[in-house]
């Protein structure tokens, strides 16, 4: 049943990761995609709706790996702590058992 508890450390870290990569991705893609792309196609010699797309998908695919790497970053640094605190509390309530 102890392990149980450190299941649930690395399940609240993986919804700390995904709840902050799917926001923020989100919301930078959503405020910035369109300016991001009218600068990047400004001087290209192709059709702007070629480039547009194009920049567009490789813009969003940039700030998705940068917010999952970030997000991943915080998700384990969030399930390391809720796994010290479930051991903590566990030593404090059995001092005597060794896990």
């Amino acid at each position: 049943m102890s392990w149980l508890k450190y299941v649930w450390a690395a399940l609240v870290g993986f919804a700390a990761m995904t709840i902050f990569t799917v926001s923020t991705a989100f919301l930078i893609v959503w405020l910035t995609t369109s300016r991001y792309v009218a600068h990047a196609c400004a001087h290209m010699p192709i059709s702007p709706n070629d480039c547009g797309g194009w920049t567009a998908l490789g813009y969003a695919i940039t700030v998705l790996a940068g917010c999952a790497l970030v997000g991943l970053f915080i998700g384990t640094t969030v399930g390391t702590m809720v796994g010290i605190s479930f051991y903590r509390r566990q030593q404090d309530l059995n001092p005597n058992t060794v896990n």
